[in-house]
């Protein structure tokens, strides 16, 4: 059994809550209670270490599965100690045969399944993120245990499978890539999942993309699995992150450093992005892989000169946040702008980044595009 370790606030006043223990599931937002078969009532605490989080290479699933070879097949008939094998069985297993090959093909050629990091496929996942984009409400349906009753918890509370399958049904979605970051077996017969789920959706009148962390505890009922346990965040326009970096250098001279950043923002006529943070902030790591989106590095990158503040733990480079007046009980991250010559052209007073995870790519776009040089505005 297992419980998700809890979030923190981003803010100045909740310092230490964001810590690296158990930061990777931080986003599916505190206690996952997971309850076994026998009573409902048996939970303990597994905190998830960065350095835990599989990245494991992605391995054919026919591989792992005993198939014979064409040889075998064809040498079937001459074992006399063996009953002959009927045109069907033979047809079936030459299918077998050809799937492995098929499956070889695929690795060579560099495709990849839509669920990553497990060390062996999980079909019951599978199933569930298949009946998802097909929109499949009955085959979707059934994957939901019926005794013991599924308990589904979300951001507002616990509702029931009927309304879990409502959610993703309407939700309309055309394709889901997902990203395996934990897996437990908590018993024999019990898998346990925890993921984020990249999911491009057509609910509005445009496609878009957005990400939901989910833990799921699977388990089996006879011969099939069912889900009888998950807790998903709010749908998230930008990636969270799930693990955690050294993004703010704790050894840094950032008045050393601001000096460097505009000197050369004077040299390739760009201006300075100043980021006040954290490596405890979850929203600091948020911001910092947004930046790094095919949409967003290439106008981020020609425009300014990003450079990150370590606050430490409330107690570092406060001067320079009251220079360039930015409010530390307004929380971080926190953004100030400056031109080439050092003059402050935006401060961040009213928490606006605050809470990155809830931002748009188009609030990252609009804000760099405000703020670019003028020269470069279109």
């Amino acid at each position: 059994m297992m419980t998700i370790a809890g979030r923190g606030k981003s803010s100045g006043r909740g310092v230490a809550a964001c810590s690296s223990a158990g930061f990777c599931c931080e986003s599916v937002g505190l206690r996952v209670g997971v309850v076994s078969q026998r009573g409902f009532n048996r939970y303990s605490n597994v905190s998830v270490q960065p350095d835990q989080v599989p990245r494991i290479a992605l391995v054919a699933a026919w591989l792992s599965q005993p198939v014979p070879s064409l040889l075998d097949i064809l040498r079937w008939r001459a074992r006399a100690r063996r009953p002959r094998m009927s045109l069907r069985q033979l047809q079936f297993r030459i299918l077998c045969f050809a799937c492995t090959l098929f499956g070889c093909a695929l690795t060579l050629t560099g495709q990849t399944p839509d669920i990553t990091g497990l060390e062996k496929p999980f079909p019951p996942l599978e199933k569930w993120r298949s009946a998802i984009v097909a929109g499949d409400a009955n085959s979707l349906r059934l994957l939901y245990s019926t005794n013991p009753v599924a308990h589904i918890q979300t951001a507002s509370g616990t509702v029931d499978s009927d309304a879990a399958v409502h959610y993703w049904i309407d939700a309309k979605v055309r394709d889901m890539k997902i990203e395996v970051v934990q897996t437990q077996s908590p018993q024999p017969d019990e898998q346990q999942f925890a993921f984020q789920a990249e999911i491009r959706s057509a609910a509005e009148s445009a496609e878009k993309t957005f990400y939901i962390t989910e833990v799921q505890l699977w388990q089996q009922q006879r011969a099939e699995w069912r889900l009888i346990v998950s807790k998903r965040t709010d749908a998230s326009r930008l990636q969270q992150p799930t693990t955690s970096k050294n993004i703010y250098s704790a050894k840094a001279d950032a008045h050393a450093e601001i000096k460097e950043a505009l000197a050369k923002a004077v040299k390739e006529h760009k201006r300075v992005l100043v980021v006040f943070g954290a490596n405890w902030c979850y929203d600091c790591h948020v911001l910092d892989l947004a930046f790094k989106r095919e949409d967003v590095a290439p106008l981020l990158e020609d425009n300014f000169v990003v450079m990150h503040v370590d606050i430490g733990q409330g107690e570092k480079n406060q001067d320079l946040m009251q220079q360039y007046d930015v409010p530390m009980e307004r929380g971080i991250p926190a953004l100030a702008v400056l031109d080439a010559d050092g003059k402050l052209l935006f401060s961040q007073k009213k928490g606006e980044f605050e809470k990155a995870r809830a931002l748009a790519p188009e609030d990252l776009l609009d804000f760099l595009n405000k703020w670019k040089p003028s020269a470069k505005k279109t």
